[in-house]
């Protein structure tokens, strides 16, 4: 897979950086043959946006902009995406080594090879690199946990993103195994979507909270982007509720993903993401 970017006169040219996905899928590896089958446990979350100084209670249902159900199966992830009039359900694979995408309301499904996924955040690495915004593609930050009213919470704090995480300590380290898994794959499978930002400071955000033996219970993230003088501040919201058990529904609603992968028709994943099929070659 290769990515197009623009050069200095505004045209767009492809690069081939498969070497450098290369190199990254080596040092992934044994985090996707972990465990063929693991632990069972479902985490529901809202993800809500608003202002960065917004207080907790302030939040309700009219600010909710997404919600999903994650299952963990069986060594298998599925994601319940439920935002406004879209529904998605993302089947993350690591055993076969891929992610199907399906659209109910279109019936239709699309699948991502894991060493495709790798490629393309190396190929956004390198482009943030080769243009000097190092801070987005490598970031640091200063790692601090605080205490308020009772609550031990991690801060990741540097002048551009802010984390500030509740988390929730885990007894099994195959469960803190397989939520950073998902979630580092995850956040690497959302830059793929136009808009989205590059996933390597939520990756550093699940080392350390892997690192404590936590899954999180509140997340927020304040981004800062500054316009010459001026700056703006941007916020995230999410709660995350673990419960260790999977319901008889739940199953089911595997069940119901298996009988879609094998009825939706299976598209290409520009046509899955509804962009222009000019485009899809470059």
């Amino acid at each position: 897979m290769g990515a197009t970017w623009m050069d200095k006169d505004g045209r767009p040219r492809r690069r081939s950086l498969g070497w450098l996905g290369g190199i990254l899928a080596v040092m992934v590896l044994s985090q996707t043959t972990r465990s063929a089958v693991g632990d069972e446990f479902r985490i529901v979350t809202k993800v809500y946006y608003g202002r960065a100084d917004e207080a907790a209670g302030e939040r309700d249902e009219r600010s909710l902009a997404a919600e999903t159900l994650t299952l963990f199966a069986g060594g298998v992830v599925y994601d319940f995406l439920k935002s406004g009039d879209r529904e998605e359900i993302t089947v993350f694979d690591p055993e076969r080594r891929r992610f199907v995408l399906l659209d109910p309301k279109r019936r239709v499904q699309t699948a991502l090879t894991l060493d495709g996924v790798l490629t393309f955040t190396a190929q956004i690495k390198a482009r943030l690199e080769e243009t000097g915004r190092t801070e987005f593609a490598a970031p640091t930050f200063e790692v601090k946990d605080e205490r308020e009213n009772g609550r031990l919470s991690l801060v990741l704090d540097n002048p551009a993103i802010k984390y500030i995480v509740v988390g929730e300590a885990v007894s099994s380290q195959e469960t803190v195994m397989q939520y950073q898994q998902f979630a580092d794959w995850y956040a690497r499978l959302n830059t793929m979507r136009p808009g989205n930002a590059p996933p390597f400071a939520r990756l550093r955000l699940n080392s350390e909270l892997a690192t404590r033996r936590w899954i999180p219970r509140e997340v927020t993230r304040v981004v800062t982007i500054k316009r010459g003088l001026r700056s703006h501040q941007s916020a995230m919201h999410s709660t995350h509720s673990a419960t260790w058990l999977l319901s008889q529904s739940d199953r089911r609603r595997i069940e119901q993903v298996g009988t879609a992968m094998a009825s939706y028709r299976s598209v290409g994943f520009r046509v899955y993401l509804e962009l222009p099929s000019e485009t899809a070659s470059k």
